[in-house]
Order: structure tokens, then sequence, then C-alpha cells
């Protein structure tokens, strides 16, 4: 997760590890989830959110998927982006856009559990700076 100012400036990123071997859209959800609780955490106001799974962002906005642990998240997702806390905008882009996350994703397995960037790791911060371009 890459947090960034409405300049595309570098604020703070956070890199979450997990053993368990989920389905891809359950773990794009869990993501989402996560970065939901962490932006509503840190009290931020108005923030955008860019995910590269389509199926997670159409579920969100979507009907009921019945009874399954994916179903259950997009509820909790779902719950968050109703609260008056933070107002989210989550939207769908393509993975060549999201550059910056999918590089950032292979540090995390480097790091137990969770880890917060306070500094810019070097790993994305050439392509933050190539963005801001």
């Amino acid at each position: 997760m890459c947090i960034r100012d409405d300049e595309g400036r570098y604020v703070l990123a956070k890199t979450e590890w997990r053993t368990l071997l989920l389905d891809v859209d359950l773990s794009e959800a869990l993501g989402l989830l996560s970065a939901m609780y962490w932006v509503r955490d840190l009290q931020l106001g108005i923030v955008d959110i860019e995910l590269d799974s389509k199926t997670v962002v159409d579920s969100l906005y979507g009907g009921n998927y019945g009874v399954s642990n994916f179903s259950a998240v997009i509820q909790d997702c779902r719950r968050l982006l109703a609260s008056d806390l933070v107002t989210f905008n989550v939207r769908f882009i393509r993975r060549k856009a999201n550059e910056v996350v999918h590089s950032f994703a292979r540090v995390a397995s480097h790091h137990a559990s969770f880890h917060i960037h306070i500094r810019i790791p070097s790993c994305i911060s050439t392509i933050i700076m190539n963005e801001m371009q």
C-alpha cells in the first residue's frame, strides 16, 4: 500500500505479508480492506484508492454474491465505504498503471507480518519520480 498526496508525492507506505494461500480475488479484497482500515486509523479525510482487480471493484459497487469468505470481506469493505469517518473513492486501474504497488509487493516478502515505510523505499522511488514528471 502506498499513500500519496494530491500531487502524487510519497507520504507513507505499508507492506503486509500473509503466509496463507488464498485465491487471488480474496487476497485482493483483503488487501483493500486492510488499506481501508489503515487509512481510517490514520484519520485521512478523502481518499482515492486505485485497485487493479476489476472483480473486487465491481463486487464492491455491485450486488451481493452469496455466502463466501470473499463476500464477507466485500461486505466489510462496504461498511467502511458507508462510514462517515473517511470518504473513499475506490476505482479500477489497469495493472500497468499500478507499477508502484507491484514493485513494492516484491519487497513485502522480506518483512515479517507488516512494515511501515516512513521514507520512500528505494524499490519504488524511481517509479514515483517518473510518474510525477
